[in-house]
């Protein structure tokens, strides 16, 4: 079960934690391309098949793993980069009662102000 922990670190700390997850991503896919390489080696001399398939089984799991370590750096560095760099605020028109509010008081058009229909009179 996978849970999500968070912690406080110093903000000049975050370039490290981002790199020391990295790093430990970084060990372990090369530990896993180490292990592709010997499960090739015997998957190509067709021996230790059952071995191969479970091999196979535990670096696709393992991938999902450095993955999610991978997901967890990016999403620091970009946290980071937003508040190192954050943009600019953007005016937002006013709103339809704040846009009234500014317009000029008019008269209420009457009945006299509106143009009258001919009528024909027989």
């Amino acid at each position: 079960m996978k849970v999500q922990i968070q912690y406080r670190i110093e903000l000049d700390e975050v370039p490290n934690k981002i790199s020391q997850l990295v790093d430990e991503a970084l060990t372990e896919l090369q530990d896993q391309i180490d292990t592709m390489r010997s499960l090739n080696e015997l998957c190509k001399q067709g021996v230790h098949l059952g071995a191969v398939e479970s091999g196979i089984d535990a670096i696709r799991k393992q991938l999902s793993l450095s993955d999610a370590a991978l997901s967890d750096a990016h999403s620091i560095c970009a946290g980071l980069i937003s508040h190192l760099n954050p943009e600019p605020e953007v005016a937002q028109p006013p709103s339809a009662p704040a846009m009234a509010e500014e317009l000029p008081d008019q008269p209420e058009p009457t009945m006299e102000d509106e143009p009258s229909s001919p009528v024909e009179k027989k």
